[in-house]
């Protein structure tokens, strides 16, 4: 394949080891032509040169326009892209090898690597005011959430008198725990013109 698009005077020839990180392929194989009818005669070349080779050729796309040729190889995908297309979807950053000299920056739009603290990776810190949810609440990591009020209409935690929770309400509708006479909470008196029936005691 290499041979092939080198003869057709492509340039920037390069194999990324994909196999770890997706079930797409084993290999991605990316080559630059400078013009769309330079593309269209690489990928013209590798297909020839593979299927010689008595490989399968499952699907091409982006042949028409050229700028962006993919070559369905199985294990191997072909990418042929005009300086433009190469420049601006940079298959490289996305899938080669990540440079651990540097350190990993989501802000950057880095994602090769799971993110990790002891490398020096940096984000701003978690903040669910922020409306961040992308990792677990960590107060050790100076996560921050605002104090639960119910007067803010906070309706998270259970209902707490000794937090100033107000006397729970049967009468009111309440039906948030259970009822307990010892944390203030009160009904109002049996009647039975209300429909009201006795529970029948042995």
């Amino acid at each position: 394949m290499r041979e092939a698009a080198l003869d057709k005077k492509g340039e920037g020839f390069v194999a990324l080891d994909v196999g770890n990180r997706t079930i797409l392929a084993d290999t991605f194989a990316i080559v630059t032509g400078r013009s769309k009818i330079q593309t269209r005669a690489i990928a013209d070349a590798i297909v020839e040169a593979v299927r010689k080779d008595g490989y399968t050729v499952s699907r091409i796309e982006g042949y028409a326009d050229g700028s962006w040729i993919l070559i369905d190889l199985g294990n191997v995908i072909a990418h042929v892209f005009t300086p433009e297309q190469r420049s601006f979807y940079n298959l490289e950053r996305l899938w080669g090898p990540f440079d651990y000299a540097q350190p990993f920056d989501s802000a950057q739009g880095d994602t090769v690597k799971p993110f990790d603290y002891a490398q020096g990776d940096t984000v701003k810190p978690f903040d669910y005011a922020q409306g961040d949810t992308d990792k677990p609440f960590d107060s050790a990591q100076g996560d921050t959430v605002k104090p639960f009020d119910y007067a803010q209409g906070d309706t998270v935690r259970p209902f707490d008198s000794a937090q100033g929770d107000k006397a729970f309400d049967s009468a009111q509708g309440d039906t948030g725990k259970p009822f307990d006479y010892a944390q203030g909470d009160k009904v109002r008196p049996f009647d039975s013109a209300q429909g009201d029936t006795p529970t029948e005691r042995p």
